[in-house]
């Protein structure tokens, strides 16, 4: 059986498995707990490009396991808790099945980190975690976001030096007002890909980033946010945030300011409306991913539609990259995507279990555009 046929049969296997599990929490006392989850993506891509190669191919199939996170967390006293992610992504996919390319195919740890919280205001964590820039960055680990993936331009390179967006080393961050207002500053190594000056030597350099947010409505004073609240108080939250590496590839400074606005809002029993939009400008010099991103988002819940596959979340999405002028050589990467898909949800509003049909259509920099349909099946625990 090839790998496609093998990927697809898990998918359909796990489309049978009930997602309203929760993930399994052993609590010690008042002061001790531990929890522990897991989180699985399977999918099969159709495209009219050979992702390898780069020729066109009518019949492209590529099957993969887009995600298998295993999940553990707790507290082991009342001020000091902790959380850890080993994560493998794009298992078998065309291309990109080998360890360290992009996330990495093989298990690696993608979140570990250990938090001391002295107040609701003031908490100083360490450890590996997100680079707060973005809300995208921190979405649930990609398992509660509106599109069917996390911006590829996002991660792509505009934020450099880290992997799946994230970093080594301490941020400090809190929620005033309950959560009305979350700050985050944080101050990361910057050196899972060391700068290479023309010498060739090594040189390590360091992230200084931060984020503020402003929740109008009701309030997320997590570590993580959900990128669609299917359910529940409406959401209107506004983010800023920056970044500076200094000498990020030996000889040229990065700079970044980036924004965004997100709306989860009832109209109704009957309609939950979804969007998401922001930027970024980015300055590296005259290199790189010197430019202006944008991305957006939206989407609809309707939750009285009966249907065979339950409730059905239907989005649109497009992100751009408008490189500066001044840029000798342009990085590879997309300039352009725009995608419609749909979530179905047959076991209620729930992440814990989801099918979704996405269709992108991908610029790449410089090349031709091509079409990449997605049928994809996760379950949460």
């Amino acid at each position: 059986m090839t790998l496609a046929m093998r990927t697809a049969t898990i998918a359909v296997a796990l489309s049978l498995v009930a997602g309203a599990a929760t993930a399994a929490v052993i609590r010690i006392d008042d002061n001790k707990e531990f929890k522990v989850g897991l989180h699985l993506q399977t999918q099969l891509q159709f495209l009219d490009e050979d992702v390898v190669g780069g020729d066109r191919d009518e019949a492209r199939i590529d099957a993969n396991v887009r995600r298998a996170y295993f999940y553990f967390g707790g507290k082991v006293a009342p001020k000091f808790q902790y959380f850890a992610i080993l994560a493998g992504d794009k298992m078998g996919q065309a291309g990109v099945d080998a360890a360290k390319v992009g996330a990495g195919t093989g298990l690696a740890i993608r979140d570990a980190w250990v938090t001391l919280a002295l107040k609701p205001e003031l908490k100083i964590q360490l450890g590996r975690m997100y680079v707060p820039f973005f809300r995208g960055f921190g979405s649930q680990a990609a398992f509660a976001i509106q599109p069917l993936d996390l911006s590829d331009i996002q991660l792509g390179g505009i934020s450099p030096n880290r992997r799946a967006a994230r970093d080594d080393g301490v941020t400090v961050w809190g929620n005033i007002d309950g959560g009305t207002v979350q700050y985050r500053l944080a101050l990361m190594d910057s050196i899972d890909a060391p700068a290479r000056p023309a010498d060739g030597t090594a040189k390590a350099t360091q992230r200084l980033a931060g984020r503020v947010v402003l929740n109008l409505i009701s309030k997320e004073p997590g570590w993580f946010t959900k990128g669609a609240h299917l359910d529940g108080d409406g959401i209107a939250s506004v983010g800023v945030g920056f970044e500076t590496i200094p000498e990020f590839d030996g000889t040229h400074d990065h700079t970044a300011m980036g924004g965004d606005l997100y709306c989860s809002h009832p109209l109704g029993d009957s309609l939950q409306v979804i969007a998401e939009a922001g930027g970024a400008v980015v300055d590296q010099g005259d290199v790189a991913w010197t430019g202006t991103y944008m991305y957006a988002n939206a989407g609809v819940v309707l939750k009285d539609v009966d249907t065979p596959v339950g409730f059905l979340h239907p989005y649109v999405r497009f992100e751009k990259f408008d490189l500066d002028d001044a840029v000798a050589t342009a990085p590879k990467g997309s300039e352009k995507e725009m995608s419609l898909g749909v979530h179905c949800y047959p076991n209620g509003l729930s992440h814990s279990y989801k099918a979704t049909v996405d269709l992108t259509q991908v610029t790449p920099r410089g090349g031709e555009s091509f079409n990449r349909g997605t049928v994809q099946f996760q379950v949460s625990f």
